[in-house]
């Protein structure tokens, strides 16, 4: 009997991982209906973000990768409850529009549309890549949840690899540490969550949106020390250790 249940959840979790691709590939395939990450509210042509100043950089930074984590944990939530609902839709599309407004602020500093470009989509891929994991821990699939980690730190390493390139942003093993930090939470989150434990999903859930917070603060004193004129002269290199 128990290996029947087996098969029956891992013949629902492949059947729902392919509905996935077709139900959320604005999540991290491109495919969004919204605007592309250079005609965002943070670039250029708009908000002007090189004529802030750095703690209004700071800020911004630390609201959209904040409310990433609040996106993240609503949509995934919505999945594991209803995959698939107007619910889960309309938390995906909402969790889309952050993704382009995060990749604008973090590639704020990057030298070509094309590695921005390149940032957003493996942004886009670490986020289908918790929606995989969600569906193999509802379904109790440990080899699936293991391949769904195995993904994330993939991404986790070519997103290290493009932040640190000509010391754009920050070091490898700074990203790496921060988003392995990260990976931990959500992850443990998630499996508190689909079994039912859920003062332990939202307790690493909150330890995540703290977390993400003093990432925002390093990657903008990064962004800072590597273009020092970028933003107003009313701060300076002098005011952030």
């Amino acid at each position: 009997m128990i290996w029947m249940m087996r098969i029956r959840g891992l013949l629902l979790i492949l059947i729902v991982s392919a509905v996935l691709s077709v139900l959320i590939p604005q999540t991290a395939h491109g495919q969004s209906s919204s605007p592309d990450v250079m005609d965002s509210p943070l670039s250029t042509s708009s908000a002007q973000p090189q004529t802030m100043s750095y703690s209004d950089f700071r800020v911004l930074l630390n609201s959209v990768l904040r409310e990433h984590v609040y996106l993240s944990a609503e949509a995934l939530k919505a999945g594991a409850d209803n995959f698939g609902s107007d619910k889960f839709k309309v938390s995906t599309k909402a969790l889309d529009d952050n993704s382009i407004t995060v990749a604008s602020a973090v590639t704020d500093s990057f030298s070509s549309p094309e590695l921005k470009a390149q940032f957003l989509a493996l942004w886009r891929k670490h986020i289908d890549d918790y929606f995989y994991y969600m569906l193999a821990s509802k379904a109790n699939n440990q080899q699936l949840k293991n391949q769904a980690e195995g993904d994330l730190k993939n991404v986790a390493g070519q997103m290290a690899d493009l932040m640190s390139q000509n010391d754009q942003v920050m070091p490898k093993s700074a990203v790496m540490q921060m988003l392995n930090d990260h990976g931990k939470m959500v992850l443990g989150s998630i499996d508190a969550y689909t079994s039912g434990d859920y003062g332990t999903a939202e307790s690493l859930t909150h330890q995540a949106y703290i977390q993400m917070g003093q990432a925002a603060d390093s990657i903008a004193q990064s962004i800072l020390k590597v273009n020092p004129n970028k933003y107003s002269a009313s701060e300076n290199l002098g005011q952030i250790d």
